[in-house]
């Protein structure tokens, strides 16, 4: 009777660990399906037609997309069947265009990646996109979910920059919390570009009251339509309109030193 009793209370404790490991299993599963439907949200297709109509953006057609391994397994490639319908709605457009994945536009390998020229090199530059959205994928990005193709706006560019060519413009960034701005800042500081560009830096980030105004006045619009917490970006255009081109979640946008940064 001893040894039943004995292992009796072996296989209750047994049970009650199981119990314990699949209860944290299901925490665990829970908490990672939660993150990644607020990744989720960092897609295009998910912000911009909540914004679309209220302040100034480039026009946008968002096709849905995926990347698949090649034969290799060493390349990603945008299937034939998505690549047909991008190029078919690039037409509607007249080049050069911005083209960017779901989550990321690749913009630092600029005139390899988001920035096309011409039909002839559309499909280069989407494989393009979607290898270098796999790199970012290792530090916490998505994997491709769509394709954005969007109209070129000529924009204030003062000088270029980066392994691509990247055109460095005035751009600002606003950060919002439950429909309220929290704190906005200059999107290229000095610690991103090299020192030979300081003064044009310093003056493309001279901020004066009408801007502000006007980027105050299109980041509370925004802020009416987004819970939570926000990252929104904005450009200058050559023409001197703002346009917002790019929105993310908050706790996962590069954020300076600020007191009212939020971990």
């Amino acid at each position: 009777m001893a040894v039943l009793d004995i292992n009796s209370v072996i296989v209750k404790k047994l049970i009650q660990i199981l119990k314990e490991v699949l209860e944290k299993r299901k925490q665990v599963i829970t908490k990672h399906r939660n993150n990644m439907k607020e990744i989720r949200k960092n897609a295009i297709e998910y912000w911009y037609p909540k914004i679309k109509d209220i302040v100034p953006t480039p026009r946008t057609i968002i096709v849905k997309a995926k990347s698949e391994w090649d034969k290799t397994g060493n390349y990603l490639l945008i299937p034939q069947k998505y690549v047909k319908e991008i190029i078919k709605q690039a037409k509607n457009f007249k080049y050069p265009i911005f083209v960017r994945g779901s989550d990321s536009s690749c913009k630092h390998n600029w005139k390899d990646t988001c920035f096309v020229k011409s039909e002839q090199v559309l499909e280069k530059h989407l494989h393009r996109i979607a290898n270098e959205t796999e790199c970012l994928d290792m530090f916490g990005s998505m994997q491709i979910t769509s394709i954005a193709l969007r109209e070129y706006i000529e924009m204030d560019t003062k000088f270029k920059f980066f392994w691509g060519e990247l055109p460095i413009n005035p751009e600002r960034r606003y950060f919002i919390y439950n429909h309220k701005i929290i704190c906005h800042h200059f999107y290229w500081t000095n610690e991103s570009i090299d020192e030979q560009y300081q003064d044009l830096l310093d003056e493309m980030n001279i901020e004066t009251d009408e801007e502000r105004n006007q980027l105050n006045k299109y980041a509370c619009e925004i802020a009416e339509v987004f819970e939570g917490y926000w990252s929104i970006d904005f450009c200058r255009a050559k023409t001197g309109q703002w346009y917002c081109i790019d929105m993310a979640i908050g706790y996962r946008s590069w954020h300076p030193k600020c007191n009212l940064k939020m971990v």
